[in-house]
């Protein structure tokens, strides 16, 4: 089965081919629980760093500062010390950051016409280092970045212009007794500390022990800026934390300032590094905001902080107000700043608070992964939850990086146990709004994992989120329930391909918390559940439990109340117990009214009761049976709550398995449809030939040997249309309740060959004569698009054993020339065709490769061609599965090759290799003319016997 494919060339020239938090984190000093920053670090030692602060004027010691940043294993450090994360190893790209300049140094420019000396105050400085080249994040990176307030403490909540001289914490002057540390996190990555004294006024005696802290993320090319700061007087101090960077990118000072969505926070991008300034962390500030740098003489005086507020104050609101979507403007004049606040805080004495916001840098190509999660309470307005409340979990995506794409995204997620999640809800959200149901199955009742694959890959900027409904159930109550997500790469292989994130969703103390479960007797079920399976006359075993809360008071006047009869349900007599938590067992007749004794905090009853359904109850129906609960409790008067059980009815009988066989091509049926019948819940495989329409074998139908065709996928789909069909291995459907129809396609047998493309053309050359090997340039349609080697491509719909592949060149390369004013056949004698880095690849159009992985496959990488000679062998391919024929079946477990519905690629190079991998070399003294020299590649595709 041969096909042609041209070459050809012309001479003349050569040719080269998150969840955001508001309220700061804060412990008393005799706290052990750590901070829930989300690095810890794994080394032996426990120290943990100690202030000690003295009251010079009173003689007084005060007390003791420790500050537990969840970090161990601090040494000291020097301020100069420089750290970094790994963005691109192999093209020496790396984020830096230091409480120095970028260059090591401590020279500070104080902005005093001219005045620079070799103090300068420690300052948070993240940049990039491109192959040596600093890239800046900072005005004056290199020289104490003067005009930048960094952590800034206010105490006048109504100024409008403070400067960094009177409130930055860490300028000179208000920070004493400096000492810097460095640690390492999980990865192996440096962590630094700097920390000392802080007093508003100079010369006073110190009010905070502050701690600056610079953690690389764990995650993506950023670092945490964060700032720890305790209380060290023995009163309450009122002020106001906000940041503030005057910004600058690989020497641009006026870079716009964009919007991320979903309020993240802010970027900076010039084309060829994106700077973004990450708001929405735990423990991030209230507002930001971008605007114009201001000062009024040296830069300790620049006061803009406070700048494009409404109104222009501390407690005037940035754009988080405005809920702008990705890529907003937020600042486009000349000079950009940004700052930041936090809520204005009473800070008490010998309490840490903690303050963060995330800043990192980009190059072009990376990916930058985010996620962030959040939750809305849809029962209650009160902004508290309650166990039975319902609420949406929303799980989002986000592509932070520059000119990049996010690939292949899984997002995972346990349920906590505190949720009863709804998995008919689940849902994705892209980018552009549109919302997509997912199949419930993607939820796993017994493990607890929502697993999703994100719908599309995530460009740069692009969000993508995952959302549910559950429901707050009794183990929540007076508990904070913690849910978390992973979004990842599937193949997990680049730099960067994680992200998490996590929403914290703490429950009021239920006062009296109740619970209903049940399992069915009859199918011989052990373990109580919320709901369960059952069919006409099956008796079901129902259990409830209520306690009182032990944070609660006493219960009086309690009262429980099942209408079964609501439900189709009827109470099996004598079934009814009532077991106290102090031994004490009643036996009611009926569960319409149970009247309950006096409980105590802490003490708990635990109904059961037996029913069974009512005759005519309809198949499918779901009997959400529910339990009420009335009771007086002190100081809060009456109560009252509810909980349920569901049991969805199914009714035992045979049911039946439609088999339909059709053309792919024409949708039209080829032969008889064949129908199998049987119990519910047995395989087709277990049945007899008396079970299968006209006594056919069950083996030998799943699916059918039809003379002439080969079967190459199928689908359970009712609209054939619309229908997403399966690759054929191992069928063998479970009878179910509902009918189904299981549709084949085939195929009409053939195997077909054909050129990627039909023509090669390796451009105009240089007639030169020297010796040359001239490349064919890959396939690209625009400069954008990813490279598309040259190839062989095979389409296997035969059902045959194996098949081999040759080629051969008819004849040299040869054209026509006017000689001496005549016109002559020419050739390029001594030309030859070179091919590299060939391999075969194999797949069924779109789907994942079939080929069994013992088929035996033998390739040529490179090979060389000469003219006239006889076809060069270049791929065999022999099967080794097995093939459905007029003898063979599918029995149950076997999983058979599909016979020759295969599309096999023979491709040279790849999109790396694909401009270098087809040559046509011409030695020195070959003649040239000015022609289009051509010659035809005769492919050959023969049948194994």
């Amino acid at each position: 089965m041969p096909t042609d494919s041209k070459t050809s060339s012309h001479s003349e020239q050569s040719v080269s081919t998150q969840s955001k938090s508001e309220s700061k984190s804060e412990s008393k000093m005799t706290s052990s629980e750590k901070s829930s920053s989300e690095t810890t670090t794994q080394s032996s030692s426990s120290h943990r760093d100690k202030s000690v602060i003295q009251n010079q004027s009173r003689d007084t010691i005060m007390p003791t500062a420790t500050i537990d940043d969840g970090v161990t294993g601090w040494q000291p450090a020097k301020q100069t010390t420089i750290a970094s994360i790994d963005i691109d190893k192999a093209a020496n790209k790396s984020l830096n950051y230091t409480f120095g300049n970028s260059d090591g140094t401590l020279k500070f420019d104080q902005g005093n016409g001219g005045i620079i000396t070799n103090n300068m105050p420690p300052r948070m400085n993240v940049f990039i280092k491109d192959n040596g080249k600093i890239v800046e994040s900072s005005f004056k990176s290199t020289s104490g970045m003067g005009g930048s307030y960094d952590y800034s403490l206010l105490t006048t909540r109504s100024s409008t212009a403070p400067t960094i001289k009177t409130t930055s914490t860490s300028a000179q002057g208000s920070l004493t007794g400096v000492q810097y540390y460095q640690a390492k996190d999980a990865k192996g990555q440096t962590i630094l500390k700097m920390v000392g004294q802080y007093t508003t006024i100079v010369g006073r005696v110190p009010s905070f022990t502050l701690e600056y802290l610079l953690r690389p993320s764990l995650e993506k090319p950023s670092v945490q800026q964060e700032l720890y700061i305790y209380n060290a007087t023995s009163a309450a101090i009122d002020g106001g934390i906000f940041f503030a960077k005057d910004t600058s990118l690989n020497g641009n000072d006026g870079v716009p300032v964009s919007a991320q969505g979903n309020n993240a926070g802010m970027y900076i991008a010039d084309g060829k590094y994106k700077l973004f300034l990450n708001m929405g962390v735990e423990d991030g500030p209230a507002k930001f905001n971008a605007m114009n740098y201001h000062r009024n003489g040296g830069y300790n005086l620049s006061d803009y902080a406070m700048n494009d507020y409404s109104p222009a104050n501390f407690d005037g609101a940035g754009i988080e107000v405005k809920n702008l979507k990705e890529g907003a403007t937020v600042y486009s004049g000349s000079d950009s700043a940004y700052s930041a606040k936090w809520n204005w805080q009473t800070f008490q004495p010998d309490t840490v608070y903690h303050f963060r916001n995330d800043l990192g840098i980009a190059t072009a190509g990376l990916v930058v992964p985010e996620a962030a999660e959040n939750y809305k309470n849809k029962t209650t307005s009160d902004q508290k939850n309650h166990v039975q409340d319902n609420i949406t979990i929303e799980m989002k995506a986000h592509n932070l990086g520059y000119s990049s794409e996010w690939k292949d995204i899984n997002v995972t997620s346990k349920i906590p146990d505190e949720l009863d999640i709804d998995p008919s809800t689940i849902k994705v959200t892209l980018n552009n709004g549109d919302q997509v149901a997912i199949d419930a199955s993607k939820y796993n009742q017994t493990t607890r994992m929502l697993t999703v694959r994100l719908l599309k890959n995530l460009s740069e900027n692009e969000w993508s989120s995952i959302s549910f409904d559950a429901k707050i159930n009794g183990k929540a109550s007076g508990k904070t329930i913690n849910s978390s997500m992973v979004a990842k790469t599937e193949s997990g292989t680049g730099n960067f391909d994680t992200a998490t994130a996590n929403t914290k969703i703490p429950v009021e103390v239920e006062p009296v918390e109740i619970e209903k479960k049940v399992l069915n007797e009859t199918e011989k079920e052990t373990t109580y559940q919320k709901a369960t399976v059952g069919h006409v006359n099956d008796v079901l075993d129902y259990q409830v439990k209520l306690t009182v809360s032990s944070n609660g008071a006493d219960m009086s006047n309690g009262v429980l109340a099942d209408d079964l009869a609501k439900e189709g349900l009827k109470l099996v007599p004598g079934s009814v117990k009532l077991t106290y938590s102090d031994k004490t067992v009643e036996t009611p007749a009926d569960v319409k009214q149970i009247n309950l004794k006096k409980m105590t905090p802490g003490q708990n009853v635990v109904l059961t009761y037996k029913a069974k359904d009512k005759e005519g109850v309809v198949i499918g129906t779901v009997l959400k049976n529910i339990v009420l609960y009335s009771g007086e409790q002190a100081n809060q008067g009456v109560m009252n709550g509810q909980a349920d059980a569901s049991v969805t009815i199914e009714k035992t009988k045979n049911s039946d398995v439609h088999f339909s066989y059709i053309d792919r091509e024409t949708g039209q049926q080829i032969t008889n449809e064949v129908v199998a019948t049987g119990p519910i819940d047995a395989k087709i495989s277990a049945l007899k030939a008396t079970d299968i329409s006209d006594g056919q074998d069950p083996n030998k139908i799943r699916p059918a040997y039809i003379e002439g065709y080969t079967p190459v996928d199928f689908t359970t789909a009712t609209d054939l249309n619309a229908a997403v069909y399966a690759d054929i291995k191992d069928v063998d459907p479970v009878i179910e309740e509902k009918s189904v129809t299981y549709t084949f396609r085939y195929e009409k047998t053939r195997l077909a060959i054909t050129a990627l493309p039909s023509k090669l053309n390796f451009g105009k050359f240089d007639d030169t004569q020297s010796e040359r090997t001239f490349y064919l340039p890959a396939q690209i349609e625009k400069p954008t698009d990813e490279k598309t080697p040259y190839g062989i491509e095979i389409s296997d719909y035969w059902g045959i054993k194996g098949w081999t592949l040759s080629v051969a060149q008819e004849q040299q390369f040869h054209g026509s020339a006017t000689i001496d004013s005549k016109e002559q056949a020419v050739e390029l004698s001594g030309a030859q065709l070179q091919f590299n880095n060939a391999t075969l690849s194999t797949n069924t159009e779109g789907n994942k490769s079939v080929s069994n992985s013992q088929d035996k496959v033998v390739t040529k990488s490179n090979f060389n061609l000469v003219p006239g000679a006889e076809p060069l062998e270049l791929v065999e391919y022999e099967r080794k599965g097995q093939y459905l024929n007029q003898d063979g079946d599918n029995k149950g477990g076997v999983s058979y090759d599909i016979p020759g519905y295969s599309v096999h690629k023979y491709q040279f190079g790849d999109a790396r290799t694909a401009d270098y991998s087809i040559g046509l070399h011409v030695p020195e003294t070959t003649e040239r003319y000015r022609t289009e020299y051509t010659s035809t590649l005769k492919w050959h595709l023969t049948a194994a016997p």
